[in-house]
Protein backbone atom coordinates (compact mmCIF):
# COMPACT_ATOMS: atom_id res chain seq x y z
CA UNK A 1 0.00 0.00 0.00
CA UNK A 2 1.45 3.46 -1.10
CA UNK A 3 0.54 5.89 1.61
CA UNK A 4 2.00 8.97 0.41
CA UNK A 5 -0.41 9.81 -1.95
CA UNK A 6 -3.45 8.00 0.02
CA UNK A 7 -4.41 5.23 -2.36
CA UNK A 8 -4.74 2.00 -1.41
CA UNK A 9 -4.55 -1.24 -4.70
CA UNK A 10 -6.64 -3.94 -3.86
CA UNK A 11 -7.04 -7.52 -6.17
CA UNK A 12 -6.53 -10.63 -6.33
CA UNK A 13 -4.40 -13.51 -8.96
CA UNK A 14 -4.08 -16.86 -9.91
CA UNK A 15 -0.70 -18.19 -9.27
CA UNK A 16 1.37 -20.58 -10.67
CA UNK A 17 4.66 -22.25 -9.52
CA UNK A 18 6.78 -24.77 -11.05
CA UNK A 19 9.45 -26.81 -9.11
CA UNK A 20 12.53 -28.50 -10.09
CA UNK A 21 14.07 -31.81 -8.04
CA UNK A 22 17.43 -30.82 -7.72
CA UNK A 23 20.45 -33.15 -5.28
CA UNK A 24 16.84 -34.15 -2.97
CA UNK A 25 15.97 -30.63 -2.20
CA UNK A 26 12.38 -29.15 -4.03
CA UNK A 27 13.29 -25.42 -5.96
CA UNK A 28 10.75 -22.69 -7.12
CA UNK A 29 11.92 -22.95 -10.64
CA UNK A 30 9.65 -20.57 -12.12
CA UNK A 31 6.42 -18.34 -10.88
CA UNK A 32 3.50 -17.34 -12.51
CA UNK A 33 0.82 -15.21 -11.78
CA UNK A 34 -2.72 -13.58 -13.43
CA UNK A 35 -4.66 -11.09 -12.30
CA UNK A 36 -8.42 -11.59 -11.48
CA UNK A 37 -9.54 -8.35 -10.95
CA UNK A 38 -8.04 -5.07 -8.86
CA UNK A 39 -9.24 -2.24 -7.70
CA UNK A 40 -7.86 1.37 -6.93
CA UNK A 41 -9.47 3.67 -4.35
CA UNK A 42 -8.36 7.01 -2.72
CA UNK A 43 -8.48 7.20 1.09
CA UNK A 44 -9.48 10.71 2.82
CA UNK A 45 -6.46 10.05 5.44
CA UNK A 46 -3.28 7.96 5.20
CA UNK A 47 -3.99 4.31 7.32
CA UNK A 48 -2.48 3.85 10.92
CA UNK A 49 -0.23 0.76 10.03
CA UNK A 50 -0.06 -1.66 12.69
CA UNK A 51 2.71 -3.36 10.92
CA UNK A 52 4.87 -2.93 7.15
CA UNK A 53 7.16 -5.62 6.47
CA UNK A 54 8.39 -4.17 3.74
CA UNK A 55 9.20 -0.88 5.42
CA UNK A 56 11.38 -2.72 7.84
CA UNK A 57 13.24 -5.34 5.43
CA UNK A 58 12.70 -3.68 2.18
CA UNK A 59 11.58 -5.77 -1.35
CA UNK A 60 14.48 -7.92 -1.74
CA UNK A 61 14.25 -9.68 1.42
CA UNK A 62 10.71 -11.53 -0.11
CA UNK A 63 12.46 -12.14 -3.39
CA UNK A 64 16.03 -13.34 -1.91
CA UNK A 65 14.34 -16.17 0.26
CA UNK A 66 15.63 -18.78 -2.42
CA UNK A 67 17.27 -20.83 -3.60
CA UNK A 68 16.05 -20.01 -7.07
CA UNK A 69 16.56 -21.40 -10.56
CA UNK A 70 17.77 -18.19 -12.73
CA UNK A 71 15.15 -17.53 -15.35
CA UNK A 72 17.46 -17.36 -18.65
CA UNK A 73 20.38 -19.83 -17.48
CA UNK A 74 18.79 -22.42 -15.08
CA UNK A 75 21.56 -22.06 -12.81
CA UNK A 76 20.80 -22.35 -9.10
CA UNK A 77 20.80 -19.07 -7.73
CA UNK A 78 21.66 -19.59 -3.77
Amino acid sequence: MDTQPRAKTSGTALYRDRYLKVDGRWLIKDTYYERIYEFNEQLETSPALSAHYLGVHGGGAVLSAGPWLHPATGDLDL
